[in-house]
């Protein structure tokens, strides 16, 4: 099974945190916060893919 994880906002009410980076790369409690979805699923069996979609702006920040 596949695991969707919808980051293509420009979350744009969090400007100026959000301008130049994602909404789910920012940190909380020193950790970004995709990482806290990710271990969520990791613990589901049955996901053997998380595929992460995101938009034209900020997809050089998911492939660092």
């Amino acid at each position: 099974m596949k695991a969707l994880i919808l980051a293509a906002g420009y979350a744009t009410r969090l400007y100026p945190l959000t301008k130049e980076y994602p909404k789910p790369l920012l940190l909380v409690q020193d950790k970004q916060i995709i990482n806290y979805i990710v271990e969520k699923l990791e613990v589901i069996k049955q996901i053997d893919e998380i595929i992460v979609v995101t938009n034209s702006k900020f997809i050089s920040c998911f492939r660092k």
